[in-house]
């Protein structure tokens, strides 16, 4: 049994080692074929090379048969410009002479044919002056006859008119009486229009704009703003706001004072009702700053209340912690799917606060939410909230942008102070609005991230509807006992109606009689005074023509001379001329081609270095081809050794001892050394086949070092 097994073994080993050997050989085939085609490549690019310069060396020689040509035109230059020299300066003059002399006669025909325009356009003049005046003069009749017409209708017109308005003061005389009822039913009324109005000094306005107008052009100059121009613009701010804080003053409305609230537990409705007063205030500075107003927004309301929440669930002191709660408010903006700051800060709130008792009246709520607004926008000290409420300065891209707003209420927990938080969601982005991005907004395109979480849709108008509806009816049913008066009016100015129709006609009538009496006598003048004009351009006109007209024959005879001068003399001289330009001609010619054949054996240079750049790349791919061959020289060699000496160990022994083993082990370290040796001299090997053979290679060294091991353990064991 044993003996099968050793025979098994030795089998395996020997399959193993034939096939290691038989794959080396196969990729020893394989390296020779990339050499041929390299020199072939190689031969190839010598052979052009060898072209290109034999065509430079043709440019050569065409430059120096061009050179000799150059010198021979050169020469017949030379020659022929001795006889056109002391002719030149001559032709010249006479040439000169002879294009002076078209100049003025082309000159005077212009100015002529000019001024025959000119003389043809004030005989026009005159002509239409004359059909003016006469015109003007008959329509100044017409309006004179139909004026007077139209004043003796007035007269009678207004006269009857008169009669029925005596008529007309007895009836209102009744109507005071009547008032009293109608006055009963506006304070009815009155109750209703308790109403407080924010206004925006005009001084606020223009220091505002003054001072963005100022940044615009230091910062498009590159610039900052001096310590001394910052200090002049808080000054300014300062005295604008002043007046603002004196001119709004909240107005209190007995209803709501006996509306009791507990702002611990603040009804949806008295939230509503808040939130319409404030956006009101708001959009009332907003509107007369040219902004668009902001619109009361249920899903902002619900963030507001959860940022309000946040505050005094995280216990947040505004004296201590000196700013927002960063983390309430970009809580409540990921839960209704608004953009989050990445850093400090936030995007949506603005804050201002109050002492005010937590069991108080909706009146007492609305005078500091009033107050708050006024402060905020007329500060006494700064204006950054300002502008956010207001959309100026660094917020003014939020100017004209769909903006959803609320307010809410929180405690702080630590003293009772009231917090009024102002929340506003602009319907866009910081970077597509200004054109820019910037890095305390990550370059937003819109701050509203998810629709389906934040409803743009779902908003409160601000008008008090109910309310407003009632209070007509009341003044309606209130206006009824004055309606049998107001019939009687009615009747009485249905007569007075055409009446006064008919005296604005006629008042109307003799305003544009009048008026038109005054335009026809203008233009009556202008036309007499632009027809004089014109007969005196006439005058003056035909002079100048006959002036034109008496030079034109002598300046006709002076060009027909000087032409005749210039023929006669370039005919004497015709030859001397001709010969001198056709030498010229034919030098300028071989200069030409001179530059032509330069030009193209720069070319054929330039392809020589490209040629001799791919033949040293051609080399170089040539010395790694062979020293993949030598990787392979390697490969076989150290087959060869494993197969060789391990074969004869097998044959000689079946038994193998301690010491075949680590003959074996030897001959295998000692192939990974040649192996490693050789891959360190060039990383590429051939391509074709040789995974194949290096995988066949490696599983007939591992049948070996099976066939060698199983030999060796077996021989430890019979020991």
């Amino acid at each position: 049994m044993k003996k099968r097994t050793t025979m098994l073994m030795s089998a395996l080993f020997a399959a193993g080692a034939f096939a290691l050997n038989g794959n080396v050989a196969k990729a020893d085939n394989v390296a020779q074929q990339p050499t041929t085609n390299t020199k072939d490549k190689e031969n190839k690019t010598s052979t052009t090379l060898e072209n290109q310069k034999a065509a430079v060396n043709q440019k050569e020689n065409e430059l120096a048969n061009l050179q000799s040509e150059k010198t021979q035109a050169q020469e017949k230059v030379n020659e022929t410009s001795n006889a056109y020299a002391p002719i030149e300066q001559e032709l010249n003059i006479k040439t000169k002479a002879a294009n002076e002399a078209n100049t003025a006669v082309k000159q005077n025909e212009e100015e002529t044919s000019k001024s025959q325009q000119q003389l043809n356009k004030a005989n026009n003049t005159v002509s239409t002056s004359d059909e003016t005046i006469v015109s003007s003069q008959q329509s100044l009749a017409a309006d004179k006859s139909n004026l007077s017409n139209a004043k003796k209708s007035l007269a009678d017109t207004q006269s009857r008119a008169d009669e029925l308005n005596r008529q007309a003061n007895e009836i209102n005389t009744k109507l005071a009486a009547t008032k009293i009822k109608q006055n009963n039913a506006q304070a009815v009324l009155d109750k209703y229009a308790v109403k407080n109005t924010v206004t925006v000094p005009k001084e606020y306005t223009d220091t505002i704009n003054k001072w963005a107008k100022i940044k615009d052009d230091i910062y498009a100059a590159g610039g900052s703003m001096s310590a001394a121009q910052s200090d002049q613009e808080d000054q300014e701010m300062t005295a604008a706001s002043k007046i603002g804080r004196e001119i709004n003053k909240y107005k209190s409305n007995s209803t709501d004072e006996n509306h009791q609230v507990d702002i611990h537990h603040i009804s949806k409705d008295d939230q509503i009702e808040l939130n319409k007063f404030a956006l009101d205030m708001l959009n009332q500075a907003r509107v007369q700053m040219g902004r668009t107003p902001w619109t009361l927004n249920k899903t902002v309301l619900n963030m507001a209340n959860d940022i309000a929440v946040g505050y005094v669930k995280d216990n947040y002191d505004i004296f201590k912690a000196s700013g927002h709660d960063d983390a309430a408010v970009n809580d409540a903006a990921k839960k209704y799917g608004l953009a989050q700051s990445t850093g400090k800060g936030q995007y949506y709130e603005n804050m201002d606060s109050s002492w005010l008792s937590t069991n108080t009246n909706m009146n007492s709520i609305k005078e500091a939410v009033y107050n708050s607004i006024i402060n905020i926008i007329f500060s006494d000290s700064e204006w950054l909230h300002a502008s956010g409420l207001l959309s100026y300065g660094w917020q003014d891209y939020r100017a004209k942008v769909p903006t959803y707003a609320a307010i809410s209420l929180s405690v702080q927990p630590s003293n009772g102070l009231v917090l009024i938080h102002y929340i506003s969601v602009p319907d866009d982005g910081y970077s597509s609005a200004i054109g820019g991005n910037d890095s305390a907004y990550d370059g937003l395109d819109n701050f509203i991230l998810d629709r389906k979480k934040f409803n743009t849709n779902d908003n409160i108008l601000l008008d008090n509807g109910k309310e407003l509806e009632k209070a007509k009816k009341d003044y309606s049913d209130a206006t009824n006992d004055i309606n049998s008066l107001t019939n009687q009016k009615k009747n009485l100015d249905s007569q007075l109606e055409p009446l006064n129709a008919a005296i604005k006609q006629d008042q109307e009538s003799i305003n544009k009689l009048e008026s038109s009496i005054k335009t026809l006598t203008e233009t009556l003048n202008n036309a007499e005074t632009t027809k004089v004009t014109a007969q005196n351009e006439i005058k003056t006109l035909t002079a100048c023509i006959n002036d034109l007209q008496n030079q034109y024959q002598d300046l006709v005879e002076k060009q027909t001379q000087a032409a005749k001068d210039l023929a006669d003399f370039t005919a004497t001289h015709q030859t001397a001329i001709d010969n001198y330009k056709e030498a010229k001609a034919e030098l300028d010619k071989i200069d030409g081609q001179i530059a032509k054949v330069k030009a193209d054996k720069k070319n054929l240079e330039d392809d020589i270095v490209r040629i001799q750049a791919r033949l040293s790349e051609v080399a170089k791919n040539h010395t790694l081809t062979s020293t993949n061959k030598v990787i392979l020289d390697g490969h076989k060699a150290a087959s060869n050794s494993i197969v060789t000496h391990s074969i004869n160990k097998n044959i000689q022994t079946v038994g193998l001892s301690n010491q075949a083993v680590e003959t074996t082990a030897t001959t295998e370290h000692t192939y990974k050394v040649n192996i490693n040796k050789a891959a360190t001299n060039s990383k590429q090997l051939p391509e074709a086949g040789a995974k194949e053979s290096l995988f066949a290679s490696l599983v007939g060294m591992a049948l070996a070092f099976i066939g060698l091991g199983a030999l060796g353990t077996d021989r430890r064991k019979k020991n």
